[in-house]
């Protein structure tokens, strides 16, 4: 909140913190609600990607498209509605 950043990247697989709850916070802040979020990760977490979109995440997107086609990622995280 304090950054006040454009956009959050979010890697969804992490053995020390809960992203998706930690994401869901960011979405009730009214500080933060408004803020584009792309969540990434394998190809194999459909838990973790169910979880993110509960979460609220704007675009949820496998490692290889984040690497291979950031560009095209971040312009469809940032359109805005």
């Amino acid at each position: 909140e304090q950054a006040k950043p454009m956009l959050v990247l979010a890697d969804l697989e992490s053995s020390r913190n809960n992203v998706c709850a930690a994401l869901a916070r960011l979405r009730q802040n009214a500080a933060t609600k408004h803020l584009p979020v792309i969540a990434f990760g394998g190809e194999n977490v459909a838990e973790l990607q169910a979880a993110a979109q509960a979460a609220g995440v704007t675009l949820i997107v496998g490692e290889a498209a984040m690497l291979n086609h950031l560009p095209e990622v971040l312009d469809q995280a940032l359109q805005i509605e």
